[in-house]
C-alpha cells in the first residue's frame, strides 16, 4: 500500500545517505547536506509512524484513535563536550543553532500543551532531583517548536557520557468532547560530556567521536571516519560545517590515512584509539590556543604534513623560508622547518626545530621563538582550500606574527638537537 511505499522510500534514502558518507571523501558543505538529509528523513520516518499507528487504531475501533503525538529533537549542537556554566548554543561558534524540540502529531490529533517542554539529563553521574542545568524549560510556540537557546549545565558529568531527554504534558481533545492528559516524551539527544575545565576536552571529544563513528560496529571505512572526523574537527575549531574557513583539506586527510592508518581501507576501533592519542593533542592546540588558532585559520600553520613532504616542499625555496607543522612523533608538539645555508656543502639544507613545550605552553612562545630565530625570515603561507595543497606565498614573519608577540623578553629553551641528529624524526 501507499504507506509501505513511503516507508520503503524513506529507508532507501537513509541507506543511500549512509552509503555516501561511507564511500566518498566529501567537501564539508556536502557533508552538511548529507547530515541534514539524514536528520530530515528520520523526522519523516517518525511522522510516518504516527500516521500508520493512527490508521491501525481506527481499524481496531479504538475509542480515541488519535491520541498520538511525539516529541522529537529536530536540531541540536551535540555530540560535543561542553564546559560547565557555558551556554551550549554558540559555545563553538556564532553559527551554532539552539537545541530545537518539535511536537509531531497524527493527522486527526488535537491537543494543547499543559506545561512547558522540560529537559532532563541522564548520565551515570546524575542524581534524581539534582539541579543540573538552567534554561531547561521552554514553551511550545504556535508552530509546535521549543527552542532551548540558553541551556547551561551547572554540574559536570565527571567524564561520563550524558544525554538530554524532553517531555511535555499534553491535553488530547476527542471527538466526543472529552479530553485526556498525558506526558509525551522524546528519545535521547546525541551524547555529550559536561567538563570542568579544558584539560578534560581531549578525552571527552575522543570518546564522543569514537561513539559517532563506531556506532554498532568494530570497524568502518576510512572514508566514513574521515567525514566524521571533519565534522568533529570543524566543531572543535569553532567553524561552520557548511561554510568553514579552514577545514581539514584533502591533502591533510590523505596524510592522515597514509601516516596514521597505513592507507588501510577499513579502520578498527583500536587503530582509532592510537590515532586520537596523537591527533587529539594537535586538535586541542588549534582549538584552545587563540594565537595558534588564528595562525591556522590564515594558513600560517601547515599542520599535517610529513617531514619528507616538508623537505621536498622547501627544497626550491630561498634561505630563511620556514613553515610550522605538527611533530609526527611527539604528539601535540610543534616543529619549525626552515631553509638554511650549509657552509660545508655550500648548498641549502632543510633544518627541523622541535619546540620543547607541553600542549599548554607553546602558544605563548612560538612568536617569541621565531623573533629570536634570525635564520627564519619568511613563513610559507598556504592557500586554505579543501582540494589542493597550495598555492604558497612567502610572507615576512614580522607581518604574520606581529599581533601575537608577547611582552616577555625571557629566552626560552629550544630542542636544537633535532637540527643535528637526523636519526630523530620530529
Amino acid at each position: 500500500n501507499l504507506h509501505d511505499m513511503v516507508l520503503k522510500d524513506i529507508k532507501l534514502g537513509l541507506h543511500r545517505c549512509r552509503g555516501i558518507l561511507s564511500s566518498s571523501l566529501l567537501y564539508p558543505k556536502q557533508i552538511a547536506k548529507v547530515l541534514h538529509a539524514l536528520r530530515e528523513l528520520r523526522l519523516e520516518r517518525t511522522q510516518h509512524q504516527l500516521y500508520v499507528d493512527e490508521l491501525a487504531n481506527l481499524r481496531k475501533g479504538e475509542r480515541h484513535p488519535s491520541q498520538l503525538a511525539k516529541l522529537v529533537i529536530s536540531k541540536q549542537p551535540f555530540p560535543k563536550p561542553i564546559k560547565k556554566g557555558t551556554t551550549v548554543t554558540g559555545a563553538d561558534g556564532e553559527h551554532e543553532e539552539p537545541t530545537l524540540v518539535r511536537l509531531l502529531k497524527a493527522a486527526k490529533t488535537s491537543c494543547t500543551p499543559q506545561s512547558n517542554v522540560r529537559a532532563t539529563i541522564l548520565s551515570n553521574d546524575t542524581k534524581k532531583g539534582e539541579e543540573t542545568f538552567s534554561g531547561g524549560e521552554k514553551p511550545l510556540d504556535s508552530d509546535h517548536y521549543a527552542s532551548f537557546f540558553d541551556l547551561k549545565f551547572a554540574k559536570p558529568t565527571r567524564l561520563n557520557i550524558a544525554h538530554l531527554f524532553f517531555e511535555v504534558n499534553l491535553k488530547f481533545h476527542h471527538s466526543d468532547e472529552t479530553a485526556t492528559t498525558k506526558t509525551v516524551k522524546s528519545g535521547p539527544s546525541e551524547p555529550f560530556v559536561v567538563i570542568t575545565n579544558e584539560s578534560q576536552w581531549g578525552d571527552s571529544e575522543g570518546e564522543l567521536l569514537r561513539r559517532s563513528v563506531f556506532t554498532d560496529c568494530e570497524s568502518v571505512t576510512w572514508e566514513h571516519l574521515a567525514n566524521m572526523l571533519q565534522v568533529h574537527f570543524l566543531r572543535s575549531t569553532r567553524q561552520d560545517l557548511a561554510e568553514p574557513v579552514r577545514p581539514l583539506s584533502l591533502n591533510d586527510l590523505n596524510y592522515l590515512a597514509r601516516a596514521r592508518f597505513n592507507n588501510r581501507k577499513r579502520v578498527h576501533k583500536d587503530d582509532y584509539d592510537e590515532f586520537w592519542k596523537w591527533f587529539g593533542l594537535a586538535c586541542r592546540r588549534i582549538r584552545h590556543q587563540i594565537p595558534f588558532h588564528s595562525l591556522w585559520m590564515k594558513g600560517y600553520v601547515f599542520g599535517f604534513i610529513s617531514r619528507e613532504e616538508t623537505e621536498k616542499l622547501l627544497s626550491d625555496q630561498i634561505c630563511g623560508v620556514f613553515l610550522v607543522r605538527f611533530s609526527e612523533t611527539s604528539a601535540g608538539k610543534v616543529v619549525i622547518s626552515y631553509v638554511k645555508h650549509n657552509s660545508s656543502s655550500k648548498e641549502n639544507d632543510v633544518a627541523h626545530l622541535l619546540l620543547a613545550y607541553g600542549p599548554r605552553e607553546a602558544p605563548k612562545h612560538l612568536q617569541n621563538i621565531l623573533s629570536q630565530k634570525q635564520e627564519c625570515t619568511h613563513v610559507l603561507q598556504l592557500d586554505v582550500n579543501f582540494l589542493q595543497l597550495g598555492p604558497f606565498t612567502r610572507v615576512p614573519k614580522e607581518h604574520c606574527f606581529k599581533d601575537f608577540r608577547t611582552s616577555s623578553a625571557n629566552h626560552v629553551p629550544l630542542a636544537s638537537q633535532y637540527e643535528m641528529d637526523q636519526s630523530i624524526l620530529p
